[in-house]
């Protein structure tokens, strides 16, 4: 990877495990940008795996995409589900993230993401 694929990250903590954006997040490859004020948990993983994988990290501004993308899709489908949870997979690959790591972050949330989605959906 030659350049960073993301602006910087600008967020300020506002409750336990939320942060909200105080800039637009955006990814240069496609211009796609989250806007400022969005709020993000970023990786939602659960504390028991803390020690494993940290909610931040290499792939911080990829979840971001993904929280965003699992709160607004066009539609609420499996379809759109795999495309989010695709996107971050890609964008991990951008931000360096390693293989073993985007790997197991990407089966997590093919596996366990349909009920945060859903969930979504319903608010």
């Amino acid at each position: 990877m030659t350049s960073e694929p993301f602006n910087s990250l600008d967020v300020r903590f506002i409750s336990e495990r939320r942060w909200i954006l105080l800039h637009d997040l955006i990814y240069f490859p496609s211009g796609e940008r989250v806007p400022k004020g969005f709020d993000t948990d970023f990786a939602s993983i659960p504390k028991l795996f803390h020690g494993l994988l940290s909610p931040v990290g290499k792939y911080a501004k990829a979840a971001v995409f993904h929280d965003f993308g699992y709160t607004s899709p066009p539609a609420r489908t499996e379809a759109w589900r795999k495309v989010y949870d695709d996107r971050f997979l890609e964008m991990m690959v951008a931000s360096g993230v390693g293989w073993f790591t985007r790997n197991l972050i990407h089966r997590a949330v093919r596996d366990f993401g349909a009920i945060i989605f859903h969930a979504h959906g319903k608010e």
